[in-house]
This record gives C-alpha cells, structure tokens and sequence, in this order.
C-alpha cells in the first residue's frame, strides 16, 4: 500500500469507522439493484422496475440534504440512528408487498419511504475524517481513500446482490441488504469518539450548501455522472437477462469498479496533482471518450473489457467532486454539502434508469448506453464551464473549518 494510505490508515481511531462505513454503505450498491429486480420480476417491464428504482432514489435524494442539515445540526447518531430503522421496516413491507401480489402502486411509497430513510453514509464518513485530520495534507488521500472504499462497495455490492437473486431469489437479495445496512450503521454510530462535534447554532433555515459559488456546477456533473452509472447498469442488466445470466450483471459491473477503485488508488497516493477543477473536467471527458466504444460491442465480454478501460476516469472525477464540495462551503454546511455531492449521483442515476430501461424495451438493448454517453458528454461540458466557479476555496476569517487542503 503507497505510504500516504499507511499513514492515514494509522490514525486513531480511523481505519475501525471507515470499515463500519464500508458495510452500512453497502446498500447504496446492493438495494437498487435487488429492488430492481424484483420488479422487474414482477412486472417483466425494465421501464417500471426503473420507475420504482427510481422513486426509491429520487425521494431519498430530495430528502437526504435536509437530513445533512439536521445530522450537522444535532449530530450523526441522534439522527441517522432513527433513520435506519424506519428504512429497515420500510424493506421489511415491500417484501410483504411482494409476497402477497399486492398492487402495483403500492410498491411506490414503500419504496419512498425506503428511499428517504436510507442513510447518506458516505457523507458521514467524510465528515468524520475531515473532524479528525482537519486542514492537513492527509484529507485528500481520506477523500480518495473513501473513492475507493466507495469503489469496493460497487464491486462487492452488485454481485453479490445478483447472486443472492439468481439463486435465491430477489426477495432474499433485498433483504439480505437491509440486514447488512443496518449491522455496519449501528457500528459506525457506536463509534462516538470520531463523531463531529454538532453545532446547534447553525440555523436550519440558514443558506443552503449549494447556494455556495462553485457548488452548482460541482452538483450538476455529479449528477450528470449518476446518469451515467444507470445507463451502463440497467443496460449490462439487460444485456444480461437475454443471455439467461443475471448473476453475470454484477459481475461485469464489478469489473468496472475494479479499474475505477485502481485509478483512486493511484489519484490518492501521488503528491503533484492539477487542481480540483482540472482533475473534474479531465475525469469527466475521459470517462466519457472511453465508454463511446459501448455502442458498437453487444456481448457481455465484450462490454467487461470496455468498462474495465473505461472505469479509470470515474475514481477521478468523483474524487474531485468530493473534494470540491469540502472546499467550497463553511465547516458548518460540511455534511449538507458533501450530502448534495452524494444525493447527486442518486438523482442522475434515478433519471437514467427510467431513461435507460425505456430505450431497452422500446428500441434495442443496447440503445441504452446512449444515456450513458449523452450525459457523459454533459458533465464534461457542464465542469468546463464551471471552471471559474470551482477554482476558488471558500474563507471566512471568523470560521476555523476543517476542509480539504488546496491541490
């Protein structure tokens, strides 16, 4: 392991919240998924299996911010503690709904309220990292140390979601990710001594975190990179249900995060880098040039190997992201703000499942990657323009903020 990893994995107390939030993270790769294809199951309609999908992210999404507003207000454990267990029961009655043929409809607001309950942990964490290591040199390899454990998070998560599926059943899929979620969220909180101090003088109807110059722009790529992720997963989903293989799904999208997680790995452990701003534009574009070749491949190999070139701009581009969102706030909207970055990626992704799995049933299978390309194309242009706006680092003279340090 490159030796800034090694030095930040022996801060106190670190590496035991990091790996708590590696497990109560997983949801976020295996829940969608596993919700997916049960309606999808259900239905045998990928454009209502995204629509449910999609509800499930989106409410959660427009939720999570006010949430992050609340987690900086009063603290993690006294809120994403409650918000776990209304999430667990929410899963706990869509499989009821499922079991008992129950309408359509009413899988809409079980999986709203799943959605909205469901923890932004990746915000956490950060948080936490940036509480303990504050304005030092470490945080950035903290930043793309979370890139990658996010990173693992996809490799592990789909996979085994889609195995537990194919050979189970989706039901136990769903499930076996609320048990997990719930387990690494319970850990992470217990661990008090990491935990941000909360500050219960910020006012809730205070300047939203992406009122903040710079922020926009930071939160529409970030979206436009959600888009993404949902045109090549839905597709690869796709691809893989007409060749009778679901568990390949996961597979396949783990190989893309494989290359992603390498390219954190490297982005966290060199010492010069461009700026912020740069390394976004740049992530972005390649990205997007390397996914292009997806139009013209129709098998699952095939796909594997062009994602597996492709995944080297996405560790980059998200790490950026993360990064600038911590730069271009006051400490006091940190967790909201990095909440946004996050809950980003969720919104583009809830709009380019529908998206997707519309040109699959309606055109061809294949035809879905065309959302992944076409947004690909957007974040690129949208950080272009945002460069002026995401160059700058916020300063207050009367706030000591912990943030990350200028790269």
């Amino acid at each position: 392991m490159p030796s800034p990893y090694a030095e930040l994995l022996r801060t106190p107390h670190g590496w035991p919240f990091s790996l708590a939030g590696f497990f109560a993270r997983l949801p976020l790769a295996m829940g969608g998924l596993a919700l997916f294809l049960l309606i999808a199951d259900i239905t045998d309609s990928y454009f209502v299996a995204g629509a449910v999908d999609a509800t499930y992210i989106l409410v959660g999404a427009f939720v999570a911010p006010g949430v992050a507003m609340l987690i900086d207000r009063h603290g993690q454990r006294r809120i994403i503690g409650p918000q776990i267990t209304v999430h667990v029961l929410a899963i706990v009655t869509l499989l009821i709904l499922a079991a008992t043929d129950a309408p359509l409809w009413t899988f809409f607001p079980a999986a709203a309220v799943a959605g909205a309950a469901l923890p932004v942990v990746g915000a956490a964490v950060r948080a936490r990292w940036s509480f303990v290591l504050g304005n030092t040199p470490l945080l950035r390899t903290a930043y793309s140390w979370e890139s990658v454990v996010d990173e693992f998070v996809f490799i592990l998560g789909p996979p085994l979601a889609a195995g537990v599926a194919a050979s189970v059943g989706a039901p136990s899929a769903l499930a076996l990710t609320a048990l997990i979620g719930a387990s690494g969220t319970a850990a992470f909180l217990a661990q008090r001594s990491t935990e941000p101090d909360p500050r219960p003088e910020s006012r809730l109807g205070g300047r939203l975190a992406i009122a903040y110059p710079g922020m926009p722009s930071v939160v529409l790529v970030m979206a436009m990179l959600g888009v993404v992720f949902a045109g090549v997963e839905v597709t690869v989903i796709a691809t893989a249900r007409e060749n009778g293989s679901v568990a390949a799904a996961g597979i396949v999208l783990a190989i893309w995060s494989v290359s992603s997680m390498a390219s954190g790995l490297v982005i966290g452990s060199m010492h010069r880098l461009p700026g912020l701003h740069v390394q976004l534009v740049a992530g972005a574009a390649i990205t997007t040039l390397l996914l292009a070749p997806l139009v013209a491949v129709h098998s699952l190999p095939g796909i594997a190997m062009v994602l597996f070139v492709a995944g080297a701009g996405v560790s980059p581009a998200l790490i950026a992201g993360f990064a600038l969102a911590a730069r271009l706030v006051p400490a006091s909207a940190l967790t909201q703000s990095l909440t946004w970055t996050s809950t980003a990626i969720g919104v583009g992704f809830a709009l380019g499942s529908p998206a997707s799995g519309w040109l699959v049933d309606e055109i061809s299978i294949g035809a879905g990657f065309w959302v992944a390309i076409a947004a690909g194309l957007t974040a690129t242009v949208a950080a272009a323009l945002g460069v002026r706006s995401t160059s700058h680092e916020y300063t207050d003279p009367g706030e000591t903020a912990n943030r990350s340090p200028q790269v």
